[in-house]
C-alpha cells in the first residue's frame, strides 16, 4: 500500500443533543468552508427524524450538494451500520454515510483523510460522495468489521 498522509481541512463535527434546532446543523452544510461534516448520533446511529428536530431534510440537502455527511457514534465502538431503529436507518436513507462499528475518533481520522484522497483523485464536477461511500466503507488497518 502506498504512503497517502494527507488529511483533509473543512470537516466539522457535531454532537447531536436533545432538541438541536436543524437549522444550526443545516447552516454548516451551507458553508463553502466546510467540505463534510459528522454528525455523532445518540446511541447506534440514531439522528432525530420527527417533524420539528428531525435532520433528513439537512441530510438530503447536503447529499444534492455533493457534501458528505457521516454518521458515528458518541458511544465507544458503537455500530452504526446494522441498527433496526427507523432514526439510523432514515438518516442512511437521506444519504448519510455509516461508520460500522469504527469509534468517533477513529471515523473522524479516516473521514479526513477519505476526504482528502477522494479531492485529490477527482476532477473538477466529479461526484465525491459516491468515492467517499466506497472508501469509508473499505477496511484499511481493521479499523472496523467488514
Amino acid at each position: 500500500m502506498q504512503f497517502m498522509p494527507d488529511f483533509s481541512a473543512g470537516v466539522c463535527s457535531l454532537s447531536l443533543i436533545p432538541g438541536l434546532e436543524p437549522a444550526v446543523v443545516g447552516a454548516l452544510v451551507d458553508r463553502p468552508d466546510v467540505i463534510g461534516l459528522i454528525l455523532q448520533s445518540f446511541g447506534a446511529g440514531n439522528v432525530p427524524d420527527g417533524e420539528r428536530f428531525g435532520l433528513t431534510d439537512v441530510i438530503r440537502r447536503a447529499t444534492s450538494i455533493d457534501k458528505p455527511i457521516i454518521v458515528t457514534s458518541q458511544f465507544p465502538a458503537n455500530s452504526t451500520l446494522n441498527s433496526a431503529y427507523a432514526t439510523a436507518k432514515s438518516a442512511v436513507d437521506a444519504g448519510a454515510i455509516p461508520t460500522g462499528n469504527m469509534t468517533a475518533s477513529c471515523a473522524v481520522a479516516k473521514f479526513r483523510w477519505v476526504l482528502a484522497q477522494v479531492r485529490h483523485s477527482c476532477s473538477a464536477g466529479d461526484v465525491i460522495i459516491p468515492k467517499t461511500r466506497e472508501l469509508m466503507s473499505h477496511v484499511y488497518v481493521g479499523e472496523m468489521d467488514n
